[in-house]
């Protein structure tokens, strides 16, 4: 049997038309044994239907689903990591490759960067163990005994790759014709989980990332900053889908609006 384990590659498929999937992300799905989704079924997997309509042949591929669910209970979602990277091991068994399908980029704040740092931390155990058993060997021979044969620690590794994908604010800024940020100007991204007022204080182009659920309480802050800073406020929800949805303005954005809404907040310069 061959143990030796394969590769993981962690797919962006932008925000969600699917026409803005790279090349890279296209031939990898495409040549995937597997498909890996952040959901409990593929069908309400926003990141496998945007790829499906790039790639349409994986409805063919096998696929995994990972039900990562929502908590901010620190054990419970170490759990949760942990027992999806012992599922993905056990999937690339004998050297096959699995593609796990993210929304926007894999790099940023994705459930994919977890699975990412446990296999990080898998192969360093791994190298540990190798050169002990190195030195343990070495040993043996100088005092004459006969060392033991061992597995090679390579064999049991996942290799991780990370594909890029177009983030929801890069395709926002260009859609609406804007910069991100200019010269010496600061960028600072974050999301709706986050400390929202200290994010909103800092200098420069601020992003608010997956904060539907309080776009009321952002506009009541920026409705106070606006006071004595001069801003420019845009907000999209659902970018490149169907029934995408875009804010212009403080008083346009909603007291809630879909997860996956996206805020911008320009500030001129002073």
């Amino acid at each position: 049997m061959n143990n030796k384990y394969g590769t993981l590659y962690g797919v962006g498929v932008g925000p969600g038309a699917p026409d803005l999937l790279t090349l890279r992300a296209v031939d990898i799905i495409r040549n995937a044994d597997i498909i890996c989704i952040p959901q409990k079924d593929k069908y309400s997997c926003r990141a496998y239907q945007i790829a499906e309509e790039a790639v349409p042949e994986i409805s063919e591929k096998e696929c995994a689903c990972f039900d990562f669910k929502m908590t901010r209970d620190e054990e419970e979602l170490r759990r949760i990591h942990a027992d999806a990277y012992r599922r993905i091991k056990n999937l690339l068994t004998g050297g096959r490759t699995a593609a796990f399908l993210m929304i926007g980029d894999p790099s940023v704040y994705s459930s994919f960067s977890y699975i990412a740092k446990l296999a990080a931390d898998d192969q360093a155990k791994k190298a540990e163990a190798k050169k002990a058993e190195a030195k343990e060997a070495d040993v043996k021979m100088v005092e004459g005994e006969e060392a033991e044969d061992g597995c090679d620690a390579s064999d049991t590794r996942i290799k991780v790759i990370n594909v890029s994908g177009i983030s929801s604010y890069h395709e926002i800024a260009a859609r609406l014709g804007i910069s991100l940020c200019e010269g010496d100007e600061e960028l600072h991204i974050g999301t709706g989980n986050g400390n929202i007022e200290e994010l909103l204080a800092l200098p420069g182009t601020k992003v608010i990332m997956k904060c539907g659920k309080i776009t009321g309480v952002i506009r009541e802050c920026l409705r106070n900053i606006g006071k004595y800073r001069d801003i420019t406020v845009y907000g999209v929800a659902d970018c490149g889908l169907p029934d995408e949805k875009v804010y212009y303005g403080l008083e346009e954005l909603p007291d809630s609006s879909d997860y996956m809404t996206t805020i911008i907040v320009k500030e001129k310069s002073r």
